[in-house]
């Protein structure tokens, strides 16, 4: 009987043994499992950490848009005033040629008729 608890006992010692190694592999991959996780969370937060909130964007995106509004508003009104002056000064180099060549005219007319009052 002895042997038979004996036999038991040892059979009873292997099986607890044999689940204290299960335990321990088990406890080992659900460690490897949470550094897993541990680690996909430190990337998730890290990536996170790049991008800009929407109300953010959204705001500075805001502020950009009327910025570039004023900036174009300022370019149409520098285009304009330079238009205008283009056009003022071709507008007084047309007159002024027309009058040095009218005045031109006059002085070849003038020495013309008076060349041949001369002669």
């Amino acid at each position: 009987m002895e042997s038979v608890f004996n036999a038991r006992l040892q059979t009873i010692c292997v099986r607890m043994d044999g689940m204290d190694n299960a335990l321990l592999i088990r406890k080992a991959e659900m460690d490897r499992r949470l550094d897993g996780l541990n680690q996909l969370r430190e990337d998730v937060i890290r990536d996170r950490d790049m991008f800009l909130r929407r109300d953010t964007y959204e705001s500075k995106h805001e502020a950009l848009a009327v910025w570039i509004k004023s900036i174009d508003s300022s370019l149409q009104e520098a285009k304009t005033r330079t238009s205008d002056r283009l056009t003022r000064v071709e507008t007084s180099i047309f007159i002024w040629g027309g009058v040095i060549t009218v005045i031109t005219l006059t002085v070849q007319l003038i020495f013309h008729f008076l060349d041949k009052g001369v002669k």
